[in-house]
């Protein structure tokens, strides 16, 4: 807190030059008290930080897009006198995506013991939060102690689910089986027929269904079949366009492959 540096040291200039053209003991007195002050400050926040302690409370997991409640715990076994504020630096590391970004919260310390903000949760994947300082300050931000650093902290945020509607354009004759599409095709199996129609110049007299010809009247030839499978591959659109990059096409990414992962297409 340089400012409050700054104001203070302006009063007490302006003490120092009251006293040298009033020559008067009630500046004298003050300038003394100005510069005694700091240090009667920083003497009394060190014994109050001695039994003061901070710590954090969130849940650990949550689903992305929805807000993280944190709860500030200050435990003081002493009443506060001098103790005015609390800042702390904190690092929020997404592991998934290898992104670091730096936080300043400066907590007030009034009557309560519990403070909580509220921060949205943007991007999938483990968060690791690291808290780097804790610094108490006291009441008019001249001095500063260092307090113990809480323990770090892991949060999962689970991917979003989206919403997938199957847009089928094309599909071969045949049935599904286990996620293979079997298909019948024109061959050389007659075990399996695929088609029969009347005799044509050319076809093969070895394939001429004699039952059939003498109930219809027409000479009728039967033609064989081969099964085919072929895998089924269903593509999706995740409706990516070039304004999403970075963390934001792999949580659209992300999200998708886990739709698709849970759901039962039929």
């Amino acid at each position: 807190m340089k400012k409050h540096w700054i104001y203070y040291i302006t009063g007490m200039l302006i003490t120092f030059i009251a006293l040298i053209f009033e020559e008067n003991i009630f500046f004298l007195v003050l300038l003394i008290t100005e510069f005694l002050t700091p240090l009667i400050l920083v003497t009394l926040l060190k014994r109050e930080a001695e039994y003061m302690k901070v710590s954090f409370l969130s849940k650990h997991a949550r689903c992305r897009g929805r807000n993280l409640d944190v709860v500030i715990h200050i435990e003081n076994k002493r009443r506060k006198f001098v103790s005015g504020a609390v800042k702390v630096i904190v690092q929020n590391e997404n592991i998934l995506y290898g992104d670091i970004k730096y936080e300043e919260l400066l907590i007030p310390l009034i009557n309560a013991d519990n403070y909580s903000f509220t921060r949205p949760l943007i991007a999938c994947g483990q968060k690791k939060i690291t808290y780097q300082k804790v610094i108490l300050y006291d009441i008019f931000g001249l001095s500063s102690v260092n307090l113990s650093v809480p323990q770090e902290q892991y949060i999962t945020v689970y991917p979003q689910q989206k919403e997938i509607h199957l847009n089928i354009e094309s599909v071969s004759k045949g049935w599904n089986d286990e996620g293979k599409q079997a298909e019948n095709k024109m061959g050389k199996d007659i075990s399996e027929i695929y088609d029969i129609k009347e005799y044509q110049a050319g076809d093969d007299i070895r394939l001429i269904h004699h039952n059939l010809t003498s109930k219809v009247g027409k000479i009728m030839v039967k033609h064989g079949s081969d099964m085919i499978d072929s895998d089924t591959i269903i593509l999706f659109d995740a409706g990516l366009t070039s304004q999403k990059s970075g963390w934001r096409l792999k949580n659209a990414l992300i999200e998708t492959a886990l739709t698709a992962r849970r759901r039962d297409w039929k």
